[in-house]
Parts: C-alpha cells; structure tokens; sequence
C-alpha cells in the first residue's frame, strides 16, 4: 500500500501551533533581500501579508510532481525555502502531485509529457516522500539541534482528495469560478499553443487542478501561501551561481545565451553564438556539413539536411 495513504490528514491541535515558536524572522519577506523571492502575488500585497505573518504562525505549501523517483537539486532549493519558512515559526506543507503527475504540468515544455503509468508514480511517490523526510529530518537533528520547538511538517499526496471528486462535480463545480481569459494569458499556455505542437485539454486543465489544491489545503490546513513552482526560480538562480562559481562569468553569459536561443527562441541570442558554442551544444547530435548556395532558404538547406522527407506540411 501507498505510504502516503497511511497520513493522517485531520488538522493539527492548535496548541501545536502556539508551542512553534520563532528563531529566524517570522515575516519571510525579509528573504527578498537575499534573493529568496522574485515577485510577489499580489505584487500590491506585501504590506498586508507582512502584517499576516507578524500576527501569527502562517501555513505555506511547495509543490512536487513525482516525474521521477527522486527529488533534483533544484527541488532542494524549494525544500529550503519551505525550512525557512519553519524556522521563522510557520507551518511547511509539501504537496505531492500524485494527480497531477497524471495530468503533466505543460509549464517549461515544447512537447507533451509522456503519460505515466500508476505503478511508476506510485514508486516516484514513495522515493520522494523519502526525500522529503530527509532533508526535514537532517535539518533539524544536525542544523537545527533542539534550539526550539519547530512547526511540524505535513506531507499530503493530492490524490487522496482526487480520489473522492467527481470529473462532473470538477468541470461543473469548481472550473466555472475560472474565466479563459486568465487561463489563456499564462505564459504556459500561450508558449504551447504558439508552439506546432499545440497544447491537449489534458494539460490545459492543470491549472484547474492547481487551484483547487491550493483551495483544499486552504480549508483543511489554513493554507495562506503558495511557494510558486512554475517559474523555476530556484533552478535557475542554483544553475546560474554554479556556473559562475565553476566557469567564470564568461561561460555564464554563453550558457544563458544558449538558453535564450534554445528554449526561449530568442533569434538574437542565437546570432550570438559562434561556432564553437553550437557545436559544443548538440555535442553528439547528427551533423551536416552543406555549403551555402544562392537563393537558399531555410527550407532548402533542411531539406538538404535530411530533416524532412518532402516539403508537404
């Protein structure tokens, strides 16, 4: 059996809250200024929430999707930022996505994920919930050393409430209070739909599901705050700094022009890669060597490549 589905969800005694008491600064705002947030949501909110969390010990979740059986370095980064959370008094909750790792969150994707099977997940699940564990458990026995009482963290696995839910009473219950104009705006979205291979309802819908999960866990745990997965801040922040801290700034500026080019389509990024950089890129990748001809376009040169077998679309 899952070991998730053996947690108990009912909401902690409220005298564990008022025994967490804070070592680092209650109002995590003040992480901003070491880079530990990049926006705020409403970005006109932060005098409001700042008084939240002043008044009393807050909930806050971080999502992961068991795409794989183990978390990544990037995941690490969040993982941190729900401790300091912790730390300053407040309650972390890490949400697995044992549902929505069978939707695919369409963010940061040219493609469609490929469809997971429930076994697969089910082991993600457990390797992550291990993870998890972990990293909570070390930072409090080895870093934290019984200095106070910390917040507990609550695991939750959004399939247990999936489980109980309709598809009718989704769609017709909760996708009504969500307007398409939003939905189209997200750079998630409008990436996929501009992109040729277009965007299916499956991962259209994950937002629904995003949001509903925020709702449930709002209700259930009191719920106040999300630690935004979608922007993969933390990625790129750890990514920048090792590559700075191992190669120099100079290999920084040319990988975050690749990354430009590649995954963002930049043209002009990719005007600024020579020859060298392009072939350290697609090290491995089939080459062809063609010499230019006039009146060549880039239709001519990929059919010559052998990237299509006919012009037809």
């Amino acid at each position: 059996m899952n070991k998730l589905k053996n947690i108990n969800l009912l909401k902690c005694p409220h005298i564990v809250i008022h025994f967490c008491r804070t070592y680092s600064n209650r109002n995590i705002l003040k992480l901003k200024e070491r880079g530990m947030f990049q926006d705020i949501f409403p970005d006109n909110a932060a005098n409001s929430i700042t008084d939240i969390m002043n008044a009393s010990p807050q909930t806050v979740y971080g999502g992961f999707d068991p795409t794989s059986d183990s978390l990544h370095v990037g995941n690490l980064l969040v993982l941190i930022n729900l401790l300091h959370w912790q730390r300053g008094g407040h309650r972390p909750v890490a949400l697995i996505g044992g549902a929505t790792a069978k939707i695919g969150d369409p963010s940061g994707r040219n493609t469609e994920r490929v469809e997971l099977s429930k076994d697969f997940i089910d082991n993600n699940i457990h390797g992550i919930y291990k993870n998890i564990e972990a990293v909570f458990s070390n930072h409090e026995k080895y870093i934290w050393q019984d200095k106070d009482v910390l917040c507990p963290l609550k695991i939750v696995n959004n399939e247990e409430w999936y489980n109980n839910i309709k598809a009718v009473e989704l769609i017709g219950g909760i996708g009504r209070h969500l307007r398409m104009g939003t939905l189209l705006s997200r750079a998630s979205v409008q990436s996929r739909l501009n992109s040729s291979a277009g965007m299916s309802f499956t991962e259209f819908s994950y937002q629904l599901f995003q949001a509903y999960d925020w709702l449930h866990l709002f209700k259930e745990y009191g719920c106040n705050f999300q630690k935004k997965p979608e922007l993969r801040l933390p990625q790129k922040r750890l990514a920048e700094q090792v590559t700075l801290l191992v190669h120099g700034e100079e290999a920084l500026k040319e990988a975050q022009q690749a990354t430009e080019a590649l995954y963002k389509g930049s043209v002009a990024a990719l005007g600024q890669i020579n020859s060298e950089d392009v072939a350290q890129l697609f090290l491995g990748a089939t080459v062809v060597n063609l010499l230019p001809e006039a009146g060549q376009d880039i239709l001519d040169l990929a059919m010559k490549a052998g990237c299509f077998p006919t012009k037809r679309k």
